[in-house]
């Protein structure tokens, strides 16, 4: 008998899904065996989705999945940048009070001043490659596009966004203990699982969370709906885990 990730969504077998965990976690160690000197030690591994009818999807955002094993943490030297509304000092005192010298929290912005820090096209760029992870306070939303430019969103580093009028602590903990997808025009959404330097356990235990929140996470999103589930590296070629086929391919496939 095959073994299957539970899950009630989909059903992923768990040889398959090991079989390319450890694949692509040879492969981009292999990279950074060679000669490339930029290579990444703590490396993410992605899942990519792939749907054959786009999910009903009105704004471009960022929605966040909870993980059992979490991929921003200093211990993979994560760098985390989060942008609060002013005046940026009272932010950091109040957070400095707090319980969260464990986070991989690495800057606090205020809005002010990210609009004139990071001007230019260089900046931002150069913003993007310091940080694994943008934050930023749900009250400063509608003034994040004219501050973070164009270049952000090209590249799908839209922060995700936290509600730090309350539970400040426990929104931030929450963030860090997440993986984020960013839900716009499909048909394949990216989704970051790991990092090469988990274990096999701790990898799959972290897709299986994220099958299973594909319903909340993709609005009208059906099992029929998804074409294909790959596991991939930044820069890797990507194995398959999981294809639907329909009746007639099915049939065909059979004949």
């Amino acid at each position: 008998m095959v073994k299957k990730v539970k899950s009630s969504f989909v059903s992923l077998s768990r040889v398959q899904v090991k079989k390319a965990v450890t694949a692509i976690r040879d492969l981009i160690s292999t990279k950074q065996d060679s000669s490339d000197l930029l290579a990444n030690e703590d490396e993410f591994i992605n899942i990519n989705i792939e749907v054959n009818k786009l999910p009903e999807l009105t704004t471009l955002r960022v929605v966040a999945v909870p993980l059992p094993f979490p991929i921003y943490t200093k211990k993979f030297n994560s760098r985390v940048f989060l942008i609060v509304k002013d005046p940026q000092r009272d932010w950091k005192e109040k957070i400095d009070s707090l319980n969260v010298k464990d986070l991989p929290l690495s800057k606090i912005c205020g809005i002010s001043k990210l609009g004139k820090n990071y001007t230019q096209y260089k900046d931002r760029r150069e913003l993007i490659r310091q940080y694994d992870l943008f934050l930023a306070d749900i009250r400063v939303f509608n003034m994040l596009p004219d501050r973070l430019g164009k270049y952000f969103y090209e590249k799908k580093r839209i922060p995700a966004l936290l509600c730090l009028d309350t539970d400040i602590e426990g929104s931030l903990t929450s963030a860090c203990n997440s993986t984020f997808l960013i839900a716009a025009k499909g048909p394949v959404f990216t989704i970051k699982v790991g990092r090469i330097s988990m274990s096999e356990s701790e990898v799959i235990a972290n897709i299986q969370a994220v099958v299973e929140s594909l319903p909340n996470i993709l609005p009208g999103i059906t099992k029929e709906n998804i074409r294909r589930i790959e596991v991939k590296g930044e820069v890797t070629l990507a194995l398959p885990i999981y294809n639907y086929l329909t009746p007639r391919e099915v049939s065909a496939f059979k004949s």
